[in-house]
């Protein structure tokens, strides 16, 4: 039940004519908007509220933690509850416990609204990359992803700096609230999805798959957790790290080196799905845009170092956003391609692990080692883990193209 395994085909030339296709982007783009309006302002209102780095961190890693451990379930639960209510599921949590800021920011209180926001994040990511490949056929993937990265792109580039704008100006109450309203507007959004639920298990195998599971997704998840690493440094403590080397004089610039950023990683995702449609494969561009995201996190290193020109954040976010945006879409895509229909949930599940888990411990180590090391030192740190990751995803490459004898 479900599409491509049915209404999805009803025009193979066009993502836009799937039933309910745009009902989810628009329940999908409010749920990224409620998660990324709090993502840098819970750390900065923490620290306001006398916390510490390390509880600011903690904020993000502990939701990511709640989020990674939801989405090792979601396969499962997706095969018994449909998509829709879901996500629908998650706009609840994504916005109602926030408003518990509103009275209180003590660590018990930070990390118990971190925990339900993160279930109600882990569910709505895992059901948001699943649906995808529900919704339309297969040779429409790579635009499909890509649209939906830009809508997910589109609500952050908007909300991220939004956040961090409002709390400066007329406190942190008002963006609580903010959060409630745009989850519910993707929790009405919710009506419009179809009452799909994931496929069942294959009993036996159909051919397609001749290496194990794990093997298939190990290399594209691992790069995606080591740009999901980097990210989490920057949208964590970039924006209090630029006000205390004096870049800037508060963080709403911060904020908005973290919409270009999101703007990046949308004209990303869109570029690299509509190569990998013509080309019939993903992950071609992966290496390119790797590098193009450690020179960013290097280039945010020397920008903190020197105390640069606000510009020069620019440059390295448009070079960091490009380059994880391409690894977000090549990722996926790659999974989508080497795994069978039935176990689209299990990509995405899979996906979303890597992607909110390098989060998570990015948001746990970094909140040590800035504390140890500096902004900058964390800055160079986190360019050398990128730099890990092109070595690994270059020696895949060499060793796949072996196999093909190519």
């Amino acid at each position: 039940m479900g599409s491509p395994r049915g209404a999805g085909q009803a025009d193979k030339n066009s993502v836009w004519a799937a039933p309910g296709f745009i009902p989810t982007l628009i329940a999908v783009a409010a749920a990224f908007g409620s998660w990324a309006l709090l993502l840098p302002v819970v750390p900065v209102a923490v620290l306001d509220a006398g916390g510490s780095h390390a509880l600011a961190g903690a904020s993000t890693g502990v939701f990511m933690a709640a989020t990674v451990l939801t989405q090792v379930f979601m396969p499962r639960l997706l095969r018994k509850f449909s998509y829709r209510s879901a996500i629908a599921f998650s706009a609840v949590l994504l916005g109602v416990p926030a408003l518990a800021f509103i009275w209180n920011m003590d660590p018990s209180v930070v990390l118990a609204v971190s925990v339900l926001r993160g279930i109600g994040f882990g569910a709505m990511t895992v059901s948001e990359a699943a649906i995808i490949a529900e919704l339309v056929p297969r040779s429409l993937l790579g635009k499909a992803s890509g649209v939906f990265g830009a809508s997910s792109g589109s609500a952050q580039m908007i909300a991220l700096p939004l956040g961090l704008f409002l709390s400066e100006r007329i406190g942190y109450g008002p963006v609580w609230i903010l959060a409630l309203v745009i989850a519910a507007v993707g929790g009405l959004a919710c009506g419009g999805i179809p009452p799909i639920k994931g496929a069942q298990p294959d009993p036996v195998a159909n051919g397609a798959v001749s290496a194990p599971t794990w093997k298939l997704v190990l290399v594209p998840t691992l790069a995606l957790a080591i740009a999901a690493v980097a990210y989490s440094l920057i949208a964590n403590f970039l924006p209090a790290a630029a006000r205390d080397t004096g870049i800037t004089s508060g963080t709403a610039l911060g904020g908005l080196i973290l919409a270009v950023i999101n703007l990046a990683v949308m004209g990303a995702r869109i570029f690299t799905g509509v190569v990998a449609d013509r080309r019939g494969e993903p992950g071609t561009l992966m290496i390119p845009f790797q590098i193009a995201a450690a020179v960013g996190m290097f280039g945010f290193a020397a920008c903190l170092a020197s105390s640069a020109h606000p510009a020069w954040l620019v440059v390295s976010a448009v070079l960091f956003g490009a380059g994880f945006g391409a690894v977000q879409n090549e990722s996926l895509l790659s999974m989508f391609y080497r795994l069978p229909q039935s176990k689209v949930s299990h990509a995405s599940a899979v996906w979303n692990v890597g992607f909110d888990g390098g989060q998570g411990i990015g948001s746990f180590l970094f909140g040590g080692l800035i504390a140890g090391l500096g902004a900058v030192g964390a800055f160079a740190v986190s360019g050398v883990v990128v730099v890990a990751g092109i070595v690994m995803t270059t020696a895949d490459w060499i060793v796949g193209k072996r196999r093909l004898g190519r």
